[in-house]
């Protein structure tokens, strides 16, 4: 005979219980919540390093590059971030 907590009342009510919640929680945590937007950038108004320096600090605040693209003119520059909610 195993005298194991769950082999008792209270520890198979126990499972039943993580059954159910585990799933949903780890489903919840698994999910990351993000936010995306756009920020544009004239390529006229560029100093030497200025791109680098408003990407760097975008990525300081914890957003992450997406995607970049030009217009068809290449006067702009079109940067997609991504952040954590």
């Amino acid at each position: 005979m195993n005298n194991s907590f769950w082999d008792t009342v209270k520890g198979q009510q126990l499972a039943d219980v993580l059954i159910v919640t585990l799933p949903k929680l780890v489903k919840e945590k698994s999910v990351k919540k993000t936010k995306q937007y756009i920020k544009q950038y004239k390529k006229d108004d560029m100093r030497p390093n200025y791109f680098v320096d408003v990407i760097q600090q975008e990525i300081d605040f914890g957003n992450n590059i997406i995607a970049m693209t030009y217009d068809n003119d290449d006067a702009y520059i079109y940067v997609v971030y991504e952040k954590e909610e």
